[in-house]
Formats: C-alpha cells, sequence, structure tokens
C-alpha cells in the first residue's frame, strides 16, 4: 500500500506559511469569498489549526500530476520546467512568499536569459478555460513578484483528455491591486481586525490562443456530426426559404405534404411538420 503523505505540512512549514502570504492565499484574497477570506485570517492569525489536506483528493491528485505536468508541458513544448519547489522571498515585501511549482529559463530576452514562473494545475473535466485562468492570476502575478519575473506559464490538465497552457505578461497595474488587496489582509492579521473581502477583475490576454482537441472524444463526436449534417442543414434551410416564397402576403395558413406554415400577427411565417 502506498504511504504518502501531502496534505500534512511540518511545524517548520506551517509556521513559515503562518507568517507570510503565499501564492495561493493571493487566490484566496482576491476571490471575494467571505468565508475563505476569514478562514485563511484565522489560519494566519494562529487561531485555527492548519488543514491536513492529506484526504481532500483534488489536492492530492494535483500533487501526484504536478511532474507528469511538467514532462507533458515539456514534451509539447521542448521547453524545460527547472527547479521545481523552488522558495522564494519578495525582495521587499519580506511577508510575501512563493513556493514555486517551477521554473522556466527564457532565452529570448533581449537583456539575456532570466526566470519565468512556471505553475502547474489539474481542474475536472467541466472547467472553462477563461475562469481557470482568472482564477489562479492572483497567484501568478504573487510567484512573477517574488521571483523578480515579468512572465509566467499556467499549465493546466483539464480533466484526463486535455492540456493546455497560457502564456502570461505581468500586468503591472493588476500586480499593484493585488498587492493592496495582500497588504490589506495582512495588516488585519497584524492588528486582529476582520478583513473584508474584495474582488478584482483579472486581466486577460490580449492574444487568442490554439487548442489542439484531437485528443477530446466529446469533440470528436461532435465534430462528426457537424460534418455530416451541415449539408443537411443548409438545404434544411434552403427548403424552408424556397416554401416561405411561395406564400402570398394574404394567406395565413399553408399545408400540404406534411408540413404546415402559419403566418404570425407580425407577419413572420412559422414552419414545421404537419401535425
Amino acid at each position: 500500500m502506498l504511504n504518502i503523505n501531502l496534505g500534512g505540512l511540518s511545524q517548520e512549514q506551517i509556521a513559515k506559511r503562518v507568517n507570510s502570504i503565499g501564492g495561493s492565499d493571493a487566490n484566496t484574497i482576491m476571490s471575494g469569498n467571505s468565508e475563505w477570506i476569514e478562514e485563511l485570517w484565522l489560519e494566519k492569525r494562529g487561531e485555527r489549526e492548519h488543514k491536513n489536506l492529506d484526504d481532500n483528493l483534488p489536492v492530492v491528485m494535483g500533487q501526484f500530476t504536478e511532474p507528469l505536468n511538467a514532462y507533458w508541458y515539456g514534451k509539447q513544448t521542448g521547453r524545460e520546467v527547472l527547479e521545481m519547489g523552488r522558495e522564494v522571498t519578495h525582495c521587499k515585501h519580506t511577508w510575501r512568499t512563493a513556493t514555486l511549482d517551477g521554473v522556466l529559463r527564457e532565452n529570448d530576452d533581449p537583456m539575456g536569459i532570466t526566470d519565468a514562473v512556471w505553475e502547474a494545475k489539474h481542474v475536472n473535466a467541466w472547467s472553462k478555460e477563461d475562469e481557470v485562468l482568472a482564477k489562479y492570476m492572483p497567484q501568478l502575478h504573487h510567484n512573477m513578484d517574488c521571483l523578480g519575473a515579468d512572465r509566467a506559464v499556467l499549465s493546466v490538465f483539464i480533466g484526463t483528455q486535455k492540456h493546455v497552457f497560457f502564456d502570461v505578461e505581468h500586468d503591472p497595474i493588476y500586480a499593484i491591486d493585488v498587492l493592496r488587496a495582500e497588504q490589506a489582509f495582512w495588516d488585519c492579521v497584524k492588528t486582529g481586525e476582520r478583513p473584508v473581502a474584495i474582488e478584482v477583475e483579472a486581466p486577460m490576454p490580449d492574444k487568442l490562443r490554439q487548442v489542439d482537441m484531437t485528443g477530446n472524444n466529446k469533440w470528436a463526436d461532435a465534430a462528426a456530426d457537424f460534418i455530416e449534417y451541415q449539408a443537411a442543414s443548409k438545404k434544411f434551410d434552403a427548403s424552408k426559404k424556397a416554401m416561405k416564397g411561395l406564400i402570398s402576403k394574404d394567406v395565413g395558413l399553408a399545408e400540404g405534404h406534411g408540413v404546415t406554415a402559419k403566418r404570425a400577427k407580425n407577419g413572420a411565417i412559422n414552419i414545421g411538420e404537419t401535425k
């Protein structure tokens, strides 16, 4: 039997987490969810024990699939994920820390080789890509600020059939919003004042992505139906248009060959099977 402890942290790790704001904390602080924010606030103040996530399947699954995510991202892009688990602290606000899923070397930077944040996630099959990106945008900017990077990649497994990744550039205005929200929350931790939930709309990339849906079975089924019935659909629309053209303006009801056409009060003609 496999025996592994992923959710439980050592006392040292718990103390570090209590005494700083991490990337996943940024997601909570920017979520607008009062209940989640208060739970985090109590945990940071030491008034609530840190949750043991050993029995939380999505959390455990996400951690187990991080190495696979890094491998698959590298296989698809040719870019190697380095320094998985690297811990960094913000150069100015030392209460901001991050444990990075990985780091990418950016060789195309005009000033030389720089680091970019790499973040791995595993979400359910019904997740919408734009919502996933928006949900983790605070963490990406928090981690970029802690690393001193201007780029990040969010690599996501959606269910078991789809992998997508987002190249995200550092948005300085949004980063300030995240910092201000974290600072206000951290002040509440220190003073004991209850935090107020806020929610700031996350910026979306200007460039649209290309996604390969070859491995998605639902897409394959829908695509087959689309191709099969596309010609029939066009013929169906053409037949309706032809029948409407045969009905004079003074005709309210026309029937024949199993088809009925009725004129509505506004003059529109509705065509359907005769019942």
